[in-house]
């Protein structure tokens, strides 16, 4: 087996530790790493979310609890 240094040891292993919260648009559950919290990110559950509470804002396109 050769060393490739540029690929991961190990695919199994977790990129770091994560945290639960919740979506900002549509208040689903979503991991994120905790890195991540500290950048600002890790707040929506997907793009189209993002993309919706960016043009609508927060309470357009919620769907009911």
């Amino acid at each position: 087996m050769n060393f490739n240094p540029y690929q991961p040891k190990d695919h199994d292993e977790p990129r770091g530790k994560k945290v639960l919260k919740k979506c900002k648009r549509c208040r689903d559950p979503i991991l994120v790493r905790v890195a991540d919290v500290k950048r600002g990110w890790g707040k929506f559950c997907s793009k189209r979310c993002k993309a919706i509470y960016q043009t609508y804002g927060s309470e357009a396109w919620r769907p009911s609890q």
